[in-house]
């Protein structure tokens, strides 16, 4: 059975480009922020935050070395939870990770972009009119899948 299949969801496209466009949509959703829009987050959110002593350089470090491994997760997202940590010292960069690939929209995200994938994959698609936009966004936001 399928990722798909196990979670109730039936895959419905009128030709294999649609899907094809569908995954290349979503994938769209998960691309990285750029590096300079992370540094900047992370700057921003350095100044605001409790942090350890260390040198201007060492913070400049940090902060670039973090900001280059987040390039990979959803930029919206990680420059979200960013701008919005509550903690009281400034975030490590594991403490990111786990709250930016924890999201809801990463999970959902990735949920559906591993169900077009193999939906392309196995060939299963179930041809029906074309619909509107509109109406793609209602099938997706009644699977839980916010865009």
């Amino acid at each position: 059975m399928t990722l798909a299949g196990e979670m109730g969801l039936e895959i419905v496209a009128t030709c294999p480009d649609d899907l094809l466009k569908a995954r290349s949509d979503v994938g769209w959703w998960l691309q990285g922020a750029s590096l300079a829009e992370l540094t900047d987050a992370l700057g921003k959110r350095y100044l605001v935050s409790t942090t350890r002593k260390q040198g201007v350089k060492d913070m400049q470090a940090q902060i670039a070395i973090t900001a280059s491994r987040l390039t990979r997760l959803p930029g919206d997202v990680a420059l979200d939870l960013i701008a919005k940590w509550r903690g009281k010292y400034f975030p490590t960069e594991a403490e990111l990770v786990e709250a930016i690939e924890g999201d809801t929209r990463t999970i959902k995200r990735r949920m559906l972009f591993k169900i077009i994938t193999e939906a392309i994959e196995n060939g299963t698609i179930k041809p029906i009119k074309r619909i509107t936009p509109q109406q793609a966004e209602k099938i997706a936001q009644s699977h839980g899948v916010a865009f």
